[in-house]
């Protein structure tokens, strides 16, 4: 799992992967690590294919990132972590060496002992499986200049939801990008999805520092879907794609977003949500109104039209047929 991809208990990645069926740290866990871990979504990036948590030996696309062999193999896996360094991972986002693992990997600094012993313990009871996972190459951190630890939260990132989802007018103080149209499932799979950005004011906006988030439908916390970067022109689109979509994508991630509910939001370099989007059963904070509806698989959800924004996610988010980087009419 050195400098591995991840999302040990996510997605990107939720970066992010495929959730199975969510990536975020909920409310109220189950006792149960397995149930736990699938609640989570560490499946999306580290199965294979064959349900055993044994890592990708090919990198997500677009990136030098592989998933890693979560199970208690003592030569490719985790079979030689001591519990500490487990849930060291889980907090603080670092390797057995104490090297940081790439993002998007979530930092669960509030993960209670309870949780991180029940997952420890599912690790450990999973079949051991022999397959070499290629070192990780990712660009360092924001702030990884920390102690390996991440005794001085340099590594260890809580991401606890911040008051300012609780504000109905976060897009007050100016002209601010949106997310216009969402695809959560297609031809290809659960990560055949996108997320659409689109800017509806007269200049450019810089996108470096920005984030694109999820929650699970009732999660109480931020898992980072795709550190944003490059600029998005007036009027422009920028499409955010997961790992299965065969359309054209400007920025790409692992996967995450489940089609029975969930939340998006867009967050500025200050960590303000300037835009957010609940649909299905979501009943977390980045719910603007209400709900929109659950798109089925192969359909999207898309602001009609582009940047329409009443702050009620229901109003604003119709179901129709796809239209990635180009207008919604």
């Amino acid at each position: 799992m050195e400098r591995s991809f991840g999302i040990l208990l996510v997605t990107a990645a939720l970066g992010a992967c495929d959730p199975a069926p969510a990536r975020t740290l909920p409310s109220s866990p189950p006792a149960d690590g397995r149930a736990y871990v699938a609640q989570l979504g560490c499946a999306g990036c580290h199965d294979p294919g064959d349900g055993s948590l044994s890592g990708q030996t090919t990198p997500l696309p677009g990136t030098a990132a592989y998933p890693a062999n979560l199970t208690p193999d003592g030569e490719t896996g985790i079979g030689d972590w001591s519990d500490d360094e487990i849930v060291r991972a889980l907090r603080a986002g670092v390797d057995d060496q104490g090297a940081p693992l790439c993002p998007p990997m979530p930092r669960f600094a509030s993960m209670t002992d309870s949780e991180a012993s029940a997952i420890v313990a599912y690790l450990r009871s999973l079949v051991p499986v022999a397959n070499a996972v290629p070192p990780s190459s990712c660009p360092p951190l924001k702030g990884d200049d920390s102690e390996a630890d991440g005794s001085d939260g340099g590594a260890a990132i809580d991401l606890a939801s911040p008051a300012d989802l609780a504000a109905p007018d976060d897009l007050a103080d100016g002209c601010a990008p949106l997310i216009n149209e969402v695809q959560t499932a297609g031809a290809n799979g659960a990560s055949d999805e996108f997320v659409e950005l689109y800017n509806p004011c007269a200049a450019a906006i810089d996108l470096g520092g920005w984030r694109l988030v999820h929650r699970s439908a009732a999660g109480a916390v931020d898992v980072t879907l795709l550190d944003l970067a490059g600029p998005i022109a007036p009027g422009g689109f920028v499409v955010c794609a997961g790992k299965a979509f065969a359309g054209k994508a400007d920025l790409r991630y692992g996967g995450g977003l489940a089609a029975t509910g969930g939340g998006l939001a867009l967050r500025d370099a200050g960590g303000a949500a300037r835009d957010s989007l609940g649909w299905g059963n979501a009943s977390n904070p980045l719910v603007r109104g209400a709900a929109a509806a659950a798109p089925p698989s192969g359909k999207s959800l898309a602001r009609h039209p582009d940047g329409r924004n009443s702050d009620d996610n229901a109003a604003d988010f119709s179901v129709g047929a796809p239209t990635p980087g180009a207008g919604n009419s």
